[in-house]
């Protein structure tokens, strides 16, 4: 007889079973949300064309970590004049302390985010680029601005000016800041608890501490 054939017998006898295919290995687990931004935030280059990028990551991540907090973002938002263009604006919810008093201490209905994706260390030419667009009379005076590195120390300079003579504050935040913020949310989220144990891993801390540092090294 056919060998095929005593094969096909076999098998619909039940002789010959074919085995089970390997199965695939499993999947990778998802990484947590907040290091996922972290890996996109690593991921993204430095640099003139990837700015958009830039902005769109810096964009997820405030919305991961403050929520509850900054509303209404506005992404490119133009002024009237066609002239000034900054890259994120919110409104402040009036729940959270630490936004509530840093809009009542500077007067500040708005609070905007400029993403600067350089290469290098910020200098004191983007601080007053920036300063320009703020105005305490108008109550846009706060902006945080997002860059991959720590300020050359003649941006801090700079911005001790705007605060000093202007009543303008700009905190420089680096992607070690943002980072910083992003496991303090996870840690918040994981952890839940009371409000102190929320409190205890508030992100907000993190920037009230940026802001003491840099209100306490003004000079006279």
């Amino acid at each position: 007889m056919d060998p095929a054939e005593v094969e096909r017998q076999l098998r619909t006898l039940g002789y010959i079973v074919d085995p089970e295919p390997a199965s695939d290995p499993d999947p990778e687990p998802a990484l947590p949300f907040g290091e996922a931004l972290i890996e996109r935030l690593r991921g993204t280059p430095s640099g003139k064309a990837h700015a958009k990028t830039y902005e769109g990551v810096c964009r997820d991540i405030i919305a991961y970590v403050f929520k509850q907090d900054l509303l209404d973002g506005r992404s490119q938002k133009r002024t009237t004049d066609s002239i000034n263009v900054y890259d994120l604006i919110y409104r402040v919810a009036p729940h959270n302390a630490f936004w509530s008093t840093l809009t009542r201490d500077f007067r500040a209905r708005v609070v905007m985010f400029e993403c600067k994706n350089y290469t290098h260390p910020l200098k004191a030419m983007q601080i007053f680029t920036t300063e320009r667009y703020l105005s305490a009379n108008v109550l846009r005076p706060v902006c945080f601005i997002l860059t991959r590195k720590k300020p050359h120390p003649h941006a801090v300079e700079a911005a001790f000016g705007a605060m000093r003579d202007s009543q303008k504050l700009l905190v420089v935040l680096s992607d070690d800041d943002l980072v910083s913020m992003i496991r303090a949310k996870d840690a918040q989220l994981a952890l839940g608890g009371t409000t102190a144990d929320r409190l205890q891993n508030d992100p907000t801390e993190i920037l009230d501490q940026r802001i003491y540092d840099f209100i306490a090294g003004i000079p006279r």
